[in-house]
């Protein structure tokens, strides 16, 4: 429930994106505030010790990379980023699941080695992982591409927020499967 009523909202924004563009003031609002909450909650997630919890914050993080696009003009490349990361992090969070019903843990601390115990679950984690990073060919590559893209032609140092945020992306995800 919770997490639609997230999704909800970034696809709101993004169906509003004409309105917040006639307003001259409210676009540039609602860019920054995206570019802040993927930056900012992404080094909440590089923080976490608990992988749920490193995927909710990473949620968050990308949800911003949403509301970024919604704020940039970039429609197209935020409902991308809406499909794609829906679908990589359910991917995530499945597997985060089993290895909680199997190992009884969440931490990562006590997940070290699940990969090569549980090579299926190992291999699509580190798929999603992967994605999530932003690595190409990868869909979420694709969709932070037309993100930033957007941010660029809205201003530079948009785009130099935007860009750093992927890179944490890139960050917390790499965390989550060396651990594992």
């Amino acid at each position: 429930h919770s997490a639609t009523m997230v999704a909800a909202g970034a696809y709101l924004l993004l169906r509003l994106a004409p309105l917040l563009a006639a307003t001259g003031w409210a676009a540039t609002v609602v860019a920054w505030v995206g570019a802040a909450t993927a930056l900012l909650l992404g080094l909440v997630a590089v923080a976490q010790s608990d992988l749920k919890q490193l995927l909710a914050a990473s949620t968050c993080a990308q949800i911003g990379f949403m509301v970024l696009a919604a704020g940039a003009g970039g429609v197209a490349g935020g409902a991308l980023q809406l499909v794609a990361h829906a679908a990589t992090k359910s991917l995530l969070f499945l597997a985060a699941g089993a290895w909680l019903v199997v190992l009884g843990t969440k931490q990562l601390g006590e997940l070290r080695g699940a990969a090569r115990r549980y090579p299926l679950v190992g291999v699509t984690f580190t798929v999603g992982a992967a994605s999530l990073a932003g690595l190409p060919p990868l869909s979420l590559w694709v969709t932070k591409d037309l993100v930033l893209a957007a941010a660029l032609e809205e201003s530079v140092a948009l785009y130099v927020v935007g860009v750093a945020a992927a890179l944490i992306s890139a960050i917390y995800s790499a965390k989550a499967v060396w651990w594992i």
